[in-house]
């Protein structure tokens, strides 16, 4: 069984903070509270939000990974962005919308993995 589910988009290191803003204009709608997010340096960013569930809420935790691009080479070879989410809940939902997202937005080549137990990286037309 799996513990993620993922997003990786062909996008430089150097850009990481337009996808986490990209990633807060996504969740920030869907969310209650609204979201926030920290660093621990420019290559992990946490963005923390109420994901809307019904009448109720999870509370998620998304990680954005640069500097990866030694990763899935046998998908991509070349800078990439990971986009991290514990595989629970509705994360198969709030993945496959951000990953569509983040293609129209950053007009960038986007992947998506809904469980990594398979690493299989499926890329969005």
């Amino acid at each position: 069984m799996g513990t993620d589910t993922k997003v990786f988009i062909a996008y430089p290191d150097d850009k990481v903070l337009d996808v986490v803003d990209a990633v807060l204009d996504y969740v920030k709608p869907l969310s209650k509270g609204g979201p926030s997010y920290y660093g621990y340096d420019t290559e992990v960013i946490g963005v923390n939000f109420k994901w809307k569930l019904g009448e109720g809420t999870e509370d998620r935790s998304l990680k954005v990974i640069s500097r990866c691009s030694c990763d899935n080479t046998d998908v991509y070879e070349g800078e990439k962005i990971y986009l991290i989410l514990g595989c629970w809940g509705e994360s198969k939902e709030i993945m496959s919308g951000l990953a569509q997202h983040l293609k129209e937005k950053l007009e960038c080549r986007t992947w998506l993995c809904l469980n990594d137990s398979t690493d299989d990286f499926i890329e969005l037309n």
